[in-house]
């Protein structure tokens, strides 16, 4: 004998839940091992100018981790010809093609993820 509407609907969403359960990245996002949610944002693209980047010296290392622990691809390219901004003693880079530039490490992490977030 076949269940009530209810009973069937019931058991469509237990079913889901369990589907759910397997794979927690597929729609809310993977566990991460401390236990943080961690949200999809999009890869950007990011591309450094290797003379700005050089300029950093010790903090070059720690924003580079920062961004491959993102997941965004980070590339290093010999001149993005933007000299000016370069003379200024800027960090020069483009991300996803857009021009990004900025005194300190965390300005340019700041304007990535902005742009990662909005997708």
């Amino acid at each position: 004998m076949r269940g009530t509407f209810c009973d069937d609907v019931s058991w469509g969403l237990a079913i889901a839940r369990s589907a759910a359960s397997r794979s927690p990245g597929a729609t809310h996002g993977d566990q991460r091992p401390e236990g943080k949610l961690r949200w999809y944002t999009r890869v950007v693209i990011v591309q450094f100018c290797k003379k700005s980047i050089e300029r950093l010296g010790a903090e070059m290392q720690p924003m580079l981790s920062t961004l491959r622990d993102q997941e965004h691809t980070v590339t290093i390219k010999d001149c993005l010809e933007r000299c000016q901004a370069c003379d200024k003693q800027l960090i020069i880079a483009t991300a996803d093609g857009t021009p990004v530039s900025g005194l300190n490490p965390a300005r340019i992490l700041a304007t990535v993820a902005a742009l990662a977030e909005d997708s």
